[in-house]
């Protein structure tokens, strides 16, 4: 199955496509692995690509890697979720603080803005 994605990303970059390799259900994540650091390769300021493998590695427990990758994606775009996925990645790394603030960030995102208190 991931072969038919390999393809037709060779071909040309879809975000979305590349957003969904994560949630499939793969025997093995390592040739997507590959796919997505090629990927890297071609557009390593992709916010999408390191966001997706970061999921990967993060579901494999390279959690050090999984880090640097969520790290990249939120250099190049705001996203609660990548937020919420490197909070989870820190406190595996038993970066106790460093959760805390990041999900701190995300928490803030995610809640709609209320007016200062009078």
């Amino acid at each position: 199955p991931i072969f038919c994605y390999d393809e037709t990303l060779k071909k040309r970059l879809d975000d979305r496509l590349v957003s969904l390799i994560p949630t499939l259900n793969l025997p093995d994540s390592y040739p997507a692995v590959v796919m997505l650091e090629e990927l890297l390769t071609r557009d390593s300021r992709n916010p999408v690509i390191h966001s997706a493998l970061g999921q990967l590695l993060m579901q494999a427990g390279k959690w050090q890697e999984a880090r640097s990758h969520f790290e990249q994606a939120l250099e190049y775009r705001t996203d609660v979720s990548d937020y919420a996925y490197l909070a989870d990645v820190l406190d595996k790394l038993n970066q106790g603080k460093a959760a805390s603030d990041v999900s701190r960030t995300a928490l803030k995102m995610a809640l709609p803005e209320r007016p200062p208190a009078a």
